[in-house]
């Protein structure tokens, strides 16, 4: 290609290159071209701190616009962990809880539920092969879920492992909300 080719599609921005800039005031001779050292190297970017401390205007509706639904779902686990507390989603009479099950989100967010272990290996296979009962009796046990997608799933579906009649449970429930559950079940 020929130079002027070159400028040319460096200018309409064809070609980014920012070592090669040019100028109709200034001509480079080849002489000086090939002796030349190469251009200095680039300033580093600014910093991820200045982008926290000063957010731009799309910073703060994008974080605004996630607010709302995060507010709404730690609502919503508030309600069912306090249902689930005062043993309106199940009738059992299985004493007091042996495992501390926390469920941590990708955000940081956090919740801790006094559950059974009975019903957990009853109903999962996972909590199953967790807390194997010949292995260890009379322990109670920590488990932590970390990184979750959608913390209030999660706690739904340990809910939902204590009712004995799921299908009435669901009934009217949003599918996007039961292909959720369903996800997190298997």
């Amino acid at each position: 290609m020929a130079s002027r080719e070159v400028s040319t599609m460096i200018k309409q921005g064809f070609i980014a290159d920012s070592s090669l800039s040019f100028s109709p005031s200034r001509t480079t001779s080849p002489a000086k071209f090939s002796t030349a050292s190469p251009p200095p190297p680039l300033p580093p970017p600014p910093s991820n701190e200045s982008t926290h401390s000063n957010p731009t205007l799309f910073d703060m509706m994008s974080d605004e616009h996630n607010r709302e639904p995060r507010k709404k779902s730690h609502a919503r686990v508030a309600q069912i962990l306090t249902e689930f507390k005062s043993g309106v989603v199940y009738g059992h009479s299985l004493g007091p809880s042996d495992v501390k099950l926390t469920v941590v989100g990708k955000d940081g967010y956090k919740v801790t539920m006094d559950v059974h272990r009975k019903v957990l290996s009853e109903k999962s296979r996972f909590f199953m092969e967790k807390m194997n009962p010949r292995r260890e009796k009379g322990v109670s046990h920590m488990v932590e879920i970390s990184e979750c997608d959608d913390v209030e799933i999660y706690v739904e579906t340990v809910v939902l492992m204590y009712c004995d009649d799921l299908k009435n449970k669901l009934i009217g429930v949003n599918v996007i909300k039961v292909l959720a559950l369903l996800k997190v079940s298997s």
